[in-house]
């Protein structure tokens, strides 16, 4: 499944979707996806809305500005989101952000589970403390975005929640461009490892 997605084409202000505990524990149980997979999707375009989570989000988490800014505040401090930046949630960490009056803020918020969701954090909060502005091709990862989105809103099982951890290795990595090659050199577990090998393939934006 693929289609064109460019951010200023998207017909929609808001969207979301969760996975059940039924999908998360099938998941969890999965030889391959139990490494990460999506556990929630997030949309809002042209939000001022304040969002807090005092006892910290319910997964890991990445949120990616695509337009507009924002600030967030947490006990690490508080920053700026700027258009091309993103913020790094990790797990059960107090935080609270909202979009700027002035410029209201578009941003994808992807929250993601697994026995390397922590290392991914760890390698993307490497950036810098909160963000980053390493740059890739737009389309190419809002592509990812909504092609996950669109899988896990149809009938799911083995073989799209398979695709959609593949995808989302692809575009967190637009994110870190050393994401894999450390992943894989600290993976100890063969079967994982020849996993993120395959997960390096290139996947066309069409």
């Amino acid at each position: 499944m693929s289609r064109s997605f460019v951010f200023e084409n998207v017909n929609y202000d808001q969207r979301g979707i969760s996975l059940s505990n039924k999908i998360l524990m099938e998941c969890e149980k999965h030889s391959i996806l139990q490494t990460l997979y999506t556990t929630q999707l997030e949309f809002n375009r042209k939000s001022i809305e304040r969002y807090q989570a005092a006892r910290g989000m319910s997964f890991d988490s990445l949120l990616y500005c695509a337009e507009g800014q924002g600030w967030a505040s947490s006990d690490k401090g508080e920053v700026i989101i700027k258009r091309g930046q993103f913020l790094v949630i990790p797990q059960n960490e107090a935080i609270e952000y909202q979009g700027n009056s002035r410029y209201p803020w578009s941003f994808f918020k992807v929250s993601f589970s697994g026995t390397l969701s922590k290392a991914v954090i760890k390698k993307l909060a490497e950036r810098r403390m909160y963000v980053s502005v390493y740059t890739a091709n737009k389309a190419q990862r809002l592509w990812y975005f909504d092609t996950i989105f669109e899988l896990l809103s149809s009938h799911l099982n083995v073989e799209r929640l398979l695709e959609c951890s593949r995808l989302l290795w692809r575009f967190l990595s637009t994110f870190t461009q050393d994401l894999f090659s450390s992943l894989i050199e600290d993976c100890d577990d063969a079967f994982h490892k020849d996993w993120l090998v395959q997960c390096l393939g290139k996947t066309k934006c069409s």
